[in-house]
């Protein structure tokens, strides 16, 4: 009965919100056909899954609902307080710049996939000093997990890494630009797999996506209005083979991981049907695991009375807590959650187990509410003014909206440290533009 009544909700908030923000890929939208295709994946029970309980359902439909709430409230507020309509407003001259300017958006994404790929190839060097040789690391992957999990890795660049996924986040405005997927537009995917091969995770692999798919889409509907340049179809002949390159390279970087980590393919809870891919490569048992079991975590959770008490807001600003925790301030926050068995073991949970275990009750309602509106805000906003300011944090909205399935996306690092990254350089170019317009603006002699 609840995933029935989910799925009718989740296809009245898509209609919905292509009537009031008038766009049919919206946060909106994104939210619901993501969190309706996993809990459908989940009640396929292709695995011999636990049933959702009541708390599970009262959970998501509060946070649903608040996150629509929040996303409706700000767009009748402005129409409703909206006497006349309002002027058309000339574009952000730096938006246009990134636009308007093919070898400056080309240099920023050469130089951050260049950047990008030599920090991955470092942390391979790293890893091949520490066993002896390329076939050894391999062999070792679970070794390196569990050092990695327990940051026992020494000798990385920091954070240089997280120019490749800079370099998505402008990768983005080139096809949006362009209306195609080029060779140069992929590159920053390249350090970007070669890390997650490297780290031996996934997580990064789907955040690059979400990026580069939300900062597509976000631009692709400004394009008209914000630029000079006509519109293009990017669904065209010369970027099907492309796209299908990038995405089988990420399908193929996430299986190397779970193939060379070693995971344990036969399911005894998974149905015969399943049990039949285990053999594969991309359709596999502990990728339906990987794509469906978030609901039934979170329900299983939600069932089991912790021993722990969490400190306020320590998944919500992870960050804050890890740099005070290097001053003994606080403990140090668990980067890996506890697991349950569902009947499978898994500890890869939703947004909503986040939000409760770090503000309880309210923490379902508020949060949800308020990313809703701040979504709605500036996507308002950035289609009004077309600033590359608004472009970016819309974007990295819709990254946490697109991941909160499984995870709260302020506890990536690499979510934080990338959007600064973004900033500064979009500052830089501001700089460079203000200094060099000042510096070559002929002075008028006086009369």
């Amino acid at each position: 009965m609840y995933f029935g009544l989910f799925l009718l909700v989740s296809l009245l908030a898509i209609v919905t919100s292509r009537a009031v923000l008038g766009k049919w890929f919206n946060h909106i939208s994104f939210y619901f056909t993501l969190w309706a295709a996993m809990v459908s994946f989940y009640e396929m029970k292709l695995m011999a899954y636990f049933d959702l309980s009541d708390r599970f359902w009262l959970a998501v439909f509060a946070g649903s609902l608040s996150f629509l709430f929040g996303s409706l409230l700000y767009p009748a507020i402005k129409k409703a307080f909206e006497k006349n309509k309002p002027e058309e407003t000339e574009s952000d001259p730096l938006y246009k710049i990134f636009f308007e300017s093919d070898s400056l958006l080309n240099n920023i994404i050469l130089w951050c996939s260049i950047i990008g790929i030599v920090s991955a190839i470092h942390h391979w060097m790293v890893l091949i000093d520490m066993f002896g040789s390329f076939t050894k690391v391999l062999i070792n992957y679970n070794v390196i997990y569990r050092l990695r999990v327990e940051n026992k890795i020494e000798g990385l660049i920091p954070y240089a890494f997280v120019m490749a996924f800079v370099g998505v986040f402008f990768a983005g405005i080139k096809v949006a630009k362009e209306g195609k997927v080029g060779l140069l537009s992929l590159s920053p995917f390249i350090g970007v797999m070669l890390r997650e091969l490297a780290k031996v995770g996934r997580a990064g692999i789907l955040f690059a996506f979400m990026m580069f798919i939300s900062v597509i889409f976000l631009s692709r509907y400004s394009i008209q209005k914000n630029s000079h340049q006509k519109s293009k179809s990017f669904f065209n002949k010369s970027s099907i083979l492309p796209l299908l390159i990038i995405i089988g390279l990420m399908i193929g970087s996430a299986g190397l991981v779970r193939t060379f980590r070693g995971t344990f393919e036969s399911y005894k809870a998974a149905g015969s049907s399943l049990n039949k891919t285990a053999g594969g490569f991309f359709i596999t048992p502990s990728l339906y695991l990987y794509i469906s079991s978030h609901a039934g975590v979170f329900s299983k959770y939600l069932d089991k009375d912790y021993d722990k008490d969490f400190p306020p807001g320590e998944t919500t600003f992870f960050s804050v807590y890890n740099i005070l925790s290097k001053f003994d301030f606080v403990e140090a926050p668990e980067m890996y959650d506890k697991g349950f068995f569902i009947p499978m073991w898994s500890n890869t949970s939703t947004v909503y187990r986040y939000l409760h275990q770090d503000f309880g009750l309210l923490g379902l309602f508020i949060p949800p509410f308020l990313t809703g509106l701040l979504a709605s805000f500036f996507w308002v906003r950035f289609y009004e003014r077309g600033k590359i300011s608004d472009l970016l944090l819309l974007s990295y909205i819709y990254i946490g909206i697109g991941m909160s399935f499984m995870i709260l996306v302020t506890k990536i690092s690499i979510w934080l440290i990338s959007l600064v990254a973004v900033y500064l350089i979009i500052r830089a170019v501001q700089f460079h533009r203000n200094y060099s317009a000042r510096v070559f603006t002929p002075i008028k002699s006086g009369s």
